[in-house]
């Protein structure tokens, strides 16, 4: 019994870490794909976490392309060219001061840059395209390459901004930064309806004890009837945790499917519990002798009537006996 307990809980841990990294995975994509989480481990010596915000993801890499790149003035660089580049750095500074960001709502639910998102918060490359070259030249290049990476862009006058700022390729490409996806709820919502919780719980419940009795002495001293109720009570958990189990929706919101997780793992623990014991059920069913050694719990007999000492019995009697 205890085995199957330590089993069923090991089972049950790995599925939520198993669906907790999966669902961590997309946030946890680099924040830039050029030096990857670079900004993150040289301010706080580790990696971002699935708990890291994702403000503090981007603000902490902006900040640190910025000083990169101040540092690291091309010396060839004609004079005006290299005031340009400064204004450009003064500008990007205050963008991440603001912290005012985009929002990824790509369909693939995965980490991706995003120039302009649908309520026209721009990223920090646009922002100082949107500054020296004005909001529709930023509006052109978001129509054709919302969600690209700089490197990726084939773009006449993206090209010819990029020339002219005193900034290269490259350092717009350190620059840029990725934005975790946007969840949005589902209208089905994510919730257990009262009858399905109801009937878990009280199944649940029947079924441990279930198991708890038949390990006992108790119940190893009881009948046949044990067993089968055991595996009885555990057919009808896992036949609710299978029909109750959520379909695979066919719409997704922003690449992720509007599954009712809250029902989801119910239905998994219903299935597991009523598993385990239906199997025990089994076991315990093979393992019971088909008859008891003790008699049976109610006995009659007929014979003479009681009578004093030297007395003679003048009539008969019916004796029952109850076994409790």
């Amino acid at each position: 019994m205890l085995l199957v307990i330590i089993s069923l809980a090991g089972l049950c841990r790995l599925g939520f870490e198993v669906a907790s990294r999966c669902r961590a995975s997309a946030a946890l994509g680099p924040v830039n794909p050029v030096v990857g989480d670079a900004s993150f481990v040289a301010r706080f010596g580790r990696g971002p976490t699935d708990e890291t915000p994702d403000v503090l993801r981007i603000q902490t890499h902006l900040a640190y392309a910025e000083q990169r790149l101040r540092q690291c003035t091309p010396e060839a660089l004609p004079a005006a060219l290299r005031q340009r580049r400064a204004h450009l750095l003064d500008l990007l500074h205050a963008y991440w001061q603001a912290g005012v960001f985009p929002r990824n709502a790509a369909p693939d639910g995965q980490r991706h840059p995003c120039f302009i998102d649908g309520a026209g918060r721009i990223c920090a490359v646009g922002y100082l395209v949107e500054q020296t070259a004005g909001r529709a030249a930023a509006e052109c290049i978001n129509r054709r390459f919302q969600y690209s990476n700089l490197l990726d862009m084939r773009d006449d006058a993206l090209g010819r901004w990029v020339a002219q700022s005193g900034l290269s390729l490259a350092d717009c490409a350190l620059i840029q930064p990725t934005y975790g996806p946007v969840y949005t709820p589902v209208a089905s919502g994510n919730n257990i309806p009262n009858g399905y919780g109801t009937a878990s719980a009280v199944l649940g419940g029947l079924n441990l004890s279930a198991l708890a009795l038949s390990s006992s002495d108790a119940g190893r001293q009881a009948g046949r009837w044990l067993p089968w109720l055991t595996m009885a009570s555990g057919t009808t958990q896992l036949v609710l945790g299978a029909t109750r189990f959520p379909a695979a929706p066919e719409a997704r919101i922003n690449g992720t499917p509007p599954t009712n997780e809250s029902q989801k793992i119910l239905s998994m623990a219903n299935l597991g519990v009523g598993t385990a014991t239906v199997l025990f059920g089994a076991w315990n069913l093979l393992h019971r002798p088909a008859t008891t050694a003790q008699g049976p719990r109610t006995s009659w007999n007929v014979g003479p009537a009681p009578a004093g000492v030297g007395q003679h019995a003048d009539g008969m009697s019916l004796f029952l006996a109850r076994r409790f």
